[in-house]
């Protein structure tokens, strides 16, 4: 801000000195005009007086059209009796504007004190001359010759000298200007010249750098780069390249590199070198040929980055990758076989199960083995009777079948993918531990939209209530609960699908609750429970891309599922 007005101070000064400049030449060469015109007219009314030896009057104004005569002057004292005796040769003027500046106050003055002058004044911008002489007559009358000329030159010379002030103040503006723009470049320059030379110093610090002759000789070379290889900068000028090259690399890579080079082209890639100190190290280098005005190389410029960090790491990702795989692979078999243990730690309870729903079926169809026997026996048996006990017997057999064949789905192995109904699913678990509910005096009560439909593998996510079951079936009779009571609600909610199950059977203590999906971990007895069940569950959720949550409730527990309703058959 203050070099700005430091600039424009310096312009106001350069302005006034020159309109100063021209005004003062202006002037002088006015004042030597009208000198001129005032002495030509001075002798032009001598020629004039001495040719008409008569009285100069009126006629000569007539003759010439710009000269007058203004007699008996001498008892002018106010401006009033000038005007009376210009009124006197009104009539020869051609020009009234004439006479009208004939009455100025400064034609009154030089007449009253008699002077030789000449005035100038300008009419619609352009400026004319009167000449004053004073001359006596015979009679030595005081009287006034008086010309009127048109200065043309004075005119021009006012127009020339408003065109110079204009041009002068136009190269002084220019020249500000430039001044300027040279000093903001120089300044400019200056703050590009210490970045230069900051950046040279990092570029020296921080950048592996060499230059060489066409040769491969090493003529130049970045402190860093001497940091890198362990030799100094005076160890590795005037010596070739290759004194770092690591011997493992192939030695067709740098036929290959000078082949691109001595071509013209640049050469980019990843290099195995080694340090003074025979330490190994990797660089991803760039190496740009040097030309001369006729295009010949006459050297290189190599610029490289040290990337032995990112070698190393790309190899142990490579080995951790490779060690992931591995250990993923087994988890999938763990955590596969650790499903399979889940349903077989079910088998115990659920072999019970069907001897409990085998029993009755099986101890009413011997009584219906003893009835055929003695109806034979006692000659009671026709084919009525006969009919009636093989119905009694079929139905007796439907029921176990049936029975039979939703143990057997469920043991079923299956690893794909299908849609199933959400409801018919939990009802066949139930269909599955009816009489052992009921043996328990369990009650179950299922709400839900019976139309949701999910993607998995029913038997698998059978295992899941299964497991629920069992722990309330296990937790009513440990609590010696009286009214037990299960309810499995679910619901879609966006592009969720919500399950929820509560028991009554006085819940988990906090301090374990959660561990409760923990491998190996058992809230039962030593010896009564596996620590897998509810650990596979967990698995099942997690394979459904799911999440499952557990906490206390008033008098028992709440288990929450929270599914993705997307179709997985694809990827299956």
């Amino acid at each position: 801000m203050s070099k700005n007005i430091f600039t424009i101070v310096i312009f106001l000064f350069l302005e006034l000195i020159v309109y100063a400049s021209l005004i003062y030449n202006q002037n002088l060469h006015f004042e030597k005009v009208l000198e001129n015109i005032l002495n030509n007219d001075d002798k032009e009314f001598k020629i004039i007086k001495n040719f008409f030896y008569e009285e100069i009057d009126e006629k000569i104004y007539n003759k010439f059209k710009n000269i007058i005569i203004l007699k008996s002057v001498q008892g002018i004292v106010t401006e009033d009796e000038l005007q009376v005796k210009l009124n006197k040769l009104s009539k020869i003027f051609i020009d009234e504007k004439q006479l009208t500046y004939l009455k100025e106050t400064e034609v009154f003055k030089t007449i009253k004190n008699a002077e030789k002058n000449i005035l100038l004044f300008e009419i619609n911008k352009h400026t004319f001359s009167i000449s004053l002489i004073p001359y006596y007559d015979s009679s030595k009358n005081l009287n006034y010759f008086i010309k009127f000329n048109t200065e043309t030159g004075i005119n021009d010379m006012k127009y020339r000298t408003k065109i110079l002030f204009l041009v002068f103040s136009v190269l002084i503006l220019l020249l500000l200007i430039h001044g300027h723009y040279v000093d903001n470049i120089k300044t400019k320059l200056a703050i590009k010249n210490e970045e230069y030379k900051d950046l040279l110093k990092a570029v020296d610090k921080y950048v592996l750098m060499t230059e060489t002759d066409k040769d491969g000789i090493i003529t130049s070379v970045s402190t860093a780069f001497s940091e890198v290889t362990g030799y100094g900068k005076s160890e590795l000028i005037g010596r070739p390249h290759n004194l770092i090259r690591h011997p493992d690399i192939p030695k067709e890579v740098f036929k290959k590199m000078w082949e691109e080079l001595n071509s013209g082209k640049i050469w980019k890639g990843e290099l195995k070198n080694i340090d003074k100190y025979g330490n190994i190290y990797w660089i991803d280098g760039t190496i740009v040929p040097k030309f001369d005005k006729n295009r010949n190389i006459i050297g290189y410029i190599s610029f490289r980055k040290d990337i032995t960090d990112k070698k190393r790491l790309d190899e142990i990702n490579k080995n951790l990758k490779k060690q992931i795989e591995e250990k993923i692979t087994e988890m999938e078999i763990l955590d596969s076989n650790i499903i399979q243990q889940s349903k077989k730690a079910l088998v115990g309870n659920l072999v019970d199960i069907i001897a409990h729903q085998w029993k009755q079926p099986l101890a009413v169809m011997s009584l219906y083995a003893i009835d055929i026997s003695e109806s034979v026996r006692h000659g009671e048996m026709n084919q009525a009777y006969a009919d009636e006990l093989s119905e009694k017997f079929k139905r007796q057999i439907i029921h176990l079948a049936s029975t039979l064949n939703g143990f057997r789905t469920f043991f079923n192995p299956c690893d794909s993918y299908d849609k199933f109904t959400l409801f018919e699913n939990i009802e066949n678990v139930l269909l599955i531990v009816e009489d052992e509910l009921k043996s328990n005096q369990i009650d179950v009560e299922i709400e839900g939209d019976e139309g949701i439909k999910i993607f998995g593998i029913s038997n698998e996510f059978q295992h899941i209530f299964l497991n629920f079951i069992s722990n309330s079936r296990d937790a009513f009779v440990e609590n010696n609960i009286k009214t037990r009571k299960i309810l499995i609600m679910f619901f879609q909610k966006g592009d969720y699908i919500e399950i929820n199950y509560y028991d009554n059977a006085g819940g988990i203590k906090e301090n374990i609750i959660h561990k409760i999906f923990d491998l190996n971990f058992t809230t039962k007895p030593i010896g009564e429970g596996t620590g897998v069940g509810m650990y596979a569950t967990k698995l099942i959720v997690d394979k459904l891309n799911g999440k499952i949550s557990v906490k206390n409730y008033n008098d028992g527990i709440n288990f929450k599922i929270t599914l993705p309703n997307k179709d997985r058959r694809e990827n299956s």
